[in-house]
């Protein structure tokens, strides 16, 4: 359950965060957008929330986590999360942030596309992995 939740939010705040590249490229992307834009927050919040789950889950194995190409994958796809998490969460936590989570995003926010092209390929990239390709590398 946790898998297809991840893969689902990696998709949709990668589209979220990049969506400036998105519209430039597709313009009539805009109505499926602006059906995203009012949950923006959520689904930062969401991002966040996994992200962060999927970290902590990953620290009583980081030894193994990084013998693997794999598992560096996998590290970096969960530090974007957290990443594009925060940044679309800031509508609704930067109250309780404050000046320190505007100065974080203002930090993060060159990073955001980027990111977001990130959680996007490997919200595709995933579950091709674990159910056709089956790399381990």
């Amino acid at each position: 359950m946790l898998f297809w939740l991840t893969v689902v939010t990696l998709i949709l705040a990668g589209a979220l965060a990049c969506s400036t590249l998105i519209l430039g490229k597709r313009p009539d992307a805009k109505a499926l957008m602006d059906k995203l834009a009012p949950f923006e927050g959520i689904i930062g919040c969401v991002a966040l929330g996994i992200g962060l789950w999927n970290l902590i889950d990953t620290i009583p194995n980081i030894g193994s986590v990084f013998k693997s190409v794999i598992g560096i994958i996998a590290f970096l796809g969960t530090l974007s999360l957290i990443g594009v998490g925060f940044l679309l969460a800031m509508s609704i936590i930067g109250k309780f942030l404050g000046p320190t989570g505007a100065a974080i995003a203002s930090k993060l926010a060159p990073f955001k596309i980027l990111m977001g092209i990130i959680c996007i390929a490997l919200g595709i990239f995933i579950p091709l992995n674990t159910y056709v390709l089956k790399l381990a590398f």
